[in-house]
């Protein structure tokens, strides 16, 4: 199984079994027993296939970080083990989902979307409603009733049983947006913050609202979403002065993995979007080196006639600022060499290599660096 195959199962195992019971035709109404072994068992397949595809990302302080802020958000006493754990994945997906048994996976592109403390609780609120709010098992219960029995989809699921899960999982998912902001606000977070991530999540993939648009999507539309937090919050009457927002915390834990983040969502995400994504992000107050980076290695992609000034200011800054993220001064080289700025494009090549001697292409930066001495 591949890094990406594991991906497309919690689409599936949100039916995740426990017992329950069922009324059946007749005067008389039959429990159907769904054993808990059998939930367990979802799980652990899950599970397994994401250590067997190596995607499994340790990290101490994140993962740390993470479990504390769900620590605050169940209201767990100091020193009592939560029933909820937090595992990342090495992935560039804006993915995050929860098993039935209260693990919650986050893929660390979904990072990329986030700026503090906030509207990180949003997210695993988000995600630990599901859980409190038995989702797994009423999603199955659901395909039950509508399928005479069965548990999980087939090629022969009927298209109206498709359309009319997918209606119930939005629902679901809903439900779990309402229940996070409440929790958020009871917990002392500042939630109109948090909401932002709902509003990142719209700008940044616009592209993607059509896919919700389909009658089997099983997500809202972003828009919708952001809409509907935006009611409940004032409805509730909630300041939006007060609460934790905690920018520093968080930007301290991720910040070792913003180059490998960045590296990650270049590879596998829509390069317009993406640089829609790093002018976002330098539109901040305090704006990090790595968006700088995502900005200038993305203007090769575009013509226009001052993307070259504009790519050399980035990257440079982006080094200045971070040393320790060679791609840029490497993504600055390749810039000047393919614009016949050789002398500048040595040097910047030359540092590349003294800074990561052992790096994948170091090779090809060497066979350059030597015709450039020609």
């Amino acid at each position: 199984m591949t890094g990406k195959d594991f991906l497309r199962l919690p689409v599936l195992l949100l039916c995740g079994g426990i017992v329950f019971s069922l009324p059946v035709s007749g005067s008389d109404e039959h429990e159907v027993v769904i054993e808990r072994s059998d939930r367990a068992v979802i799980d652990a397949r899950v599970h397994e296939a994401i250590e067997v595809a190596g995607v499994l990302l340790h990290d101490e302080a994140l993962t740390d970080h993470l479990n504390e802020q769900v620590a605050h958000i169940v209201n767990i006493q100091p020193g009592t083990v939560p029933p909820y754990r937090v595992l990342l994945i090495n992935g560039s997906e804006i993915n995050a989902f929860s098993l039935s048994d209260g693990t919650v996976y986050l893929s660390l592109g979904i990072f990329s979307m986030i700026d503090n403390d906030a509207q990180l609780a949003l997210l695993l609120a988000h995600e630990i409603a599901h859980v409190r709010l038995d989702h797994h098992r009423r999603f199955r219960y659901e395909m039950h009733e509508r399928s005479a029995g069965s548990f999980i989809f087939s090629g022969d699921t009927p298209y109206s049983m498709r359309v009319a899960l997918s209606g119930f999982s939005r629902s679901l998912e809903r439900e779990a947006d309402s229940c996070a902001l409440r929790t958020l606000v009871e917990r002392g977070y500042n939630a109109w913050e948090a909401k932002k991530l709902l509003a990142t999540m719209y700008y940044w993939l616009k592209y993607k609202e059509k896919d919700y648009s389909s009658e089997q999507a099983t997500h809202p539309k972003f828009a919708e979403r952001y809409r509907t937090a935006k009611k409940t919050l004032e409805s509730l009457e909630v300041d939006s002065t007060y609460g934790i927002i905690d920018e520093a915390a968080y930007q301290k834990v991720i910040q070792p993995h913003l180059p490998h983040i960045v590296n990650l969502l270049r590879q596998s995400n829509n390069v317009r979007e993406l640089y829609k994504m790093a002018l976002h992000k330098l539109d901040g107050n305090d704006p990090l080196p790595e968006w700088y980076y995502l900005r200038g290695s993305l203007l090769e992609y575009y013509a226009a006639s001052d993307s070259f000034p504009v790519a050399v200011s980035s990257l440079t800054s982006a080094y200045s600022n971070n040393p320790a993220n060679t791609g840029s001064i490497r993504d600055l080289g390749w810039l000047y060499l393919k614009n016949g700025m050789y002398d500048s494009a040595r040097v910047c090549l030359s540092r590349y290599l003294e800074a990561a001697p052992e790096a994948p292409d170091a090779g090809i930066v060497e066979f350059y660096l030597e015709k450039l001495g020609e």
